[in-house]
């Protein structure tokens, strides 16, 4: 069942019931006023009869007998209230009627007439097919006793009542399509976002995330519903974007990789197969020959290297020590100084040593591959000035060299698995795409802060932030 229906259906038994518990309350209500007014009316006006009937008790000594001073008492008030719901029967002890205002003669309840301490009893009782309130006590009169009964005709009450019934039952089919109706419409009003919401999710099912849902209420939760499903369809766009785009990220990984394994293989098998299948004199090609199987075993033995060392970088146990950095960089610039000498390269350290707590081995290995890939771009002939720049400040370190740069647009591609601006001169080097892949994942382990800028024939600078404690 829809929303809709449910909310229409649920709201209108709701409305049902209530107008009718609430109505049935107040016609109860009502007639239970009612009927505690016209009790306590009938008490006060029996009293002022009773009051009457007593002042007339010693009239019977001059002219009248007790039957008739009864008689004219009650006869005399009846004709002042000129009130035909009213009245009155007098009957002696033996149950037999003296006076009865009315003709015909009520069939009472014997327990009526059970006296307690003098006190009055009343019933509402039902006589001749008319709803009566009675109220009967004993009198005393000219010194017999009677019991004096008031009988007051409260028909009118129930016909009330009745009536109010007759009338909530119109006001229910009134009101139910009045209200119903506006039901309806608040019901529609309701759900109207929660069907866009419905189509829209199915526009975002179908691929379309370019979808919004602009709808605005006066109600404050169904608004919020409408902003956070865009920001929800915005959150899903972009994660389906990253997750396009880390796809092909792992594609170009598996091509540059079968790539970069599939070069030196093709090389070795070729020299190889060269020397197996014929018979070669020549001692330079034999060289050559086994020079080249040498080297690009060396590169396929450096990339399994890098790869393993990029696998196991998440589950390596941090060896936690004071480093000092530039010992760290005088290490590394006697392990390079063979190749800075072959390049023609200056490295310099300018600025003050700072020794902070952190793994040697990761950060030897991080610095190492930012001061190679400097050398690999300075590497190239066309760089008149070939100068790497390395300044400590306190707790930052900041690596500037005077090589061939990388373009804005590959600024953010750089640390790709086998990413190379300019590929034609990675093999001279020895360089195969993973050393920056690798440095981000130190930098993830190490907590450190990364800068990088670059303009193209002007160079490249790397800085480094260090978080923790120093010494």
């Amino acid at each position: 069942m829809k929303l809709k229906n449910k909310l229409f259906i649920n709201f209108g038994i709701l409305f049902f019931l209530t107008l009718n518990i609430l109505g049935c309350f107040l016609i109860k209500s009502t007639f239970n006023t009612s009927i505690k007014k016209a009790i306590d009316e009938s008490f006060r006006e029996y009293a002022v009869i009773y009051s009457n009937i007593k002042s007339g008790e010693n009239l019977n000594n001059l002219f009248l007998t007790t039957e008739e001073i009864i008689s004219i008492k009650s006869e005399n008030y009846l004709s002042i209230i000129q009130n035909p719901s009213i009245n009155l029967e007098f009957r002696t002890k033996d149950n037999n009627i003296i006076y009865s205002s009315n003709s015909s003669k009520f069939n009472l309840p014997n327990e009526l007439f059970s006296f307690d301490n003098k006190k009055a009893n009343y019933i509402i009782s039902n006589l001749n097919n008319t709803s009566n309130l009675i109220i009967s006590k004993e009198i005393s009169f000219n010194n017999q006793d009677f019991s004096f009964t008031y009988i007051n005709n409260i028909d009118s009450l129930y016909t009330t009542q009745n009536n109010n019934i007759i009338i909530l039952l119109e006001l229910n089919f009134l009101f139910i399509l009045v209200f119903l109706f506006i039901i309806y419409l608040i019901s529609f009003d309701i759900t109207k976002p929660l069907s866009i919401l419905s189509d829209n999710i199915d526009e975002i099912i179908r691929g379309n995330f370019n979808k919004k849902l602009s709808y605005s209420s006066n109600i404050e939760e169904l608004n919020t519903i409408s902003t956070n499903f865009n920001i929800m369809s915005e959150e899903i766009k972009n994660k389906i974007l990253l997750l396009s785009r880390e796809n092909l990220s792992k594609q170009r990984f598996i091509n540059n990789l079968t790539h970069e394994i599939k070069t030196p293989l093709t090389s070795i098998i070729g020299y190889s197969s060269l020397m197996v299948n014929k018979k070669i004199n020549d001692i330079d090609l034999i060289h050559k020959s086994f020079e080249t199987i040498y080297n690009d075993g060396k590169r396929i033995e450096s990339l399994t290297t890098n790869l393993i060392k990029l696998i196991t970088l998440d589950k390596i146990n941090l060896d936690i020590e004071d480093v000092s950095i530039i010992s760290v960089l005088e290490d590394i610039k006697n392990t390079i100084k063979i190749k800075l000498i072959e390049n023609n390269i200056n490295l310099s350290i300018h600025g003050f040593d700072f020794v902070l707590k952190t793994d040697r081995y990761l950060l030897t290995t991080l610095l190492s591959n930012f001061i190679d890939n400097s050398i690999k771009a300075l590497s190239n002939n066309s760089v008149l000035e070939k100068n790497i720049i390395i300044v400590l400040n306190k707790n930052s370190l900041v690596i500037k060299d005077s090589g061939i740069g990388i373009p804005k647009e590959d600024l953010d591609k750089i640390f790709e698995p086998f990413y190379m601006v300019n590929k034609s001169r990675v093999h001279s080097i020895g360089g195969f795409g993973l050393g920056l892949t690798i440095c981000l994942k130190i930098i993830e382990i190490l907590d450190i802060k990364f800068y990088i800028s670059s303009t193209p024939n002007k160079g490249t600078t790397i800085k480094l932030h260090f978080k923790g404690d120093f010494i």
